[in-house]
């Protein structure tokens, strides 16, 4: 596999989990995912770009990838703005500074129309 051709499929995501329940911020949305998704997610919170009713579902997977500190992997069929529906691949990968507390999770997304 080339990873220079997935680097536009890549998001950086920031984990805290000084509160209550875990907070995700995007550090870097990927030019990909943005064609994908059709808009540019870089500094927004998970809640803020979940589509409407998928919040949830999205939390707990990254939930799982944080708290269990193991991949999780997804395929899901999103529809876009006009009819056309696109399937995905996605990946998240917990990552740690420390080499213990998850701080951050690698995303790779994949679509095929």
């Amino acid at each position: 596999m080339d990873f220079p051709n997935l680097l536009g499929s890549i998001a950086l995501i920031d984990v805290d989990q000084s509160g209550v329940e875990i907070d995700y911020r995007i550090r870097l949305w990927g030019t990909r995912i943005t064609e994908i998704f059709g808009r540019d997610h870089t500094g927004r919170r998970l809640e803020e770009v979940a589509a409407p009713g998928t919040f949830e579902e999205l939390r707990k997977r990254f939930d799982t990838c944080v708290t269990e500190r193991r991949p999780v992997f997804a395929f899901r069929a999103i529809t876009l703005a006009s009819p056309e529906k696109v399937a995905t691949r996605r990946l998240l990968l917990p990552l740690a500074g420390d080499g213990s507390t998850v701080d951050l999770l690698f995303a790779l997304v994949l679509a095929k129309r």
